[in-house]
């Protein structure tokens, strides 16, 4: 772990954005989340979408809404334009900001039907995690056929993986955030 820590902090101090990423993570996971989030701030602010990623999840853990919406609209246009030639992973990766930032925004009550509207165009594009969020908003909003239907079709691995993740969720999160997951695990498993 110890070699892990120092290789990630020479791959951040030579400026690389994967590192910075990487050391970020490293900093959060031995708790010191302030110093992690300062990593991911930095990589994300030169426009590397997978530290926007990680730092918009972290911030829901924590309930800080506010601090995550601020920094997606500050970062989001770089983060946009990251790279000449996307792949299907950076697109996935910015569907995924898309994503968590709208949970953010729904949290500091933005209107239900523009955070549907958002989840419901990253799930065309394939990011099941916002189908998920859609099912679970349909559920919350007294829609319990609809938010069953939106998930009948989803593959049993990616139904457990999304268990398990929410699951690690409702373990590390509070707030807003850990009532949300504990809504999507209700959902998940209700068939089950």
């Amino acid at each position: 772990m110890v070699d892990a820590f120092v290789g990630a902090r020479q791959l951040a101090y030579a400026g690389l954005y994967g590192g910075m990423h990487l050391f970020g993570r490293m900093w959060i996971e031995i708790g010191h989340l302030e110093d992690g989030l300062r990593w991911l701030e930095r990589a994300a602010g030169d426009g590397y979408p997978a530290a926007l990623a990680s730092h918009g999840w972290e911030l829901l853990r924590t309930g800080q809404h506010e601090r995550a919406v601020a920094f997606f609209d500050e970062t989001w246009a770089r983060c946009q334009e990251f790279g000449e030639e996307r792949d299907k992973a950076w697109e996935l990766e910015q569907l995924n900001i898309r994503s968590n930032d709208a949970l953010h925004r729904l949290a500091l009550g933005a209107d239900p039907a523009v955070v549907r509207a958002i989840w419901q165009e990253c799930s065309a594009a394939g990011h099941d995690e916002a189908t998920v969020y859609a099912a679970v908003l349909a559920a919350r909003a007294g829609d319990a056929e609809k938010a069953r239907s939106m998930l009948g079709e989803m593959a049993d691995y990616k139904r457990d993986g999304f268990v398990e993740l929410f699951q690690g969720e409702i373990a590390r999160s509070t707030g807003w955030f850990l009532q949300w997951s504990r809504s999507a695990l209700d959902l998940l498993t209700q068939d089950a």
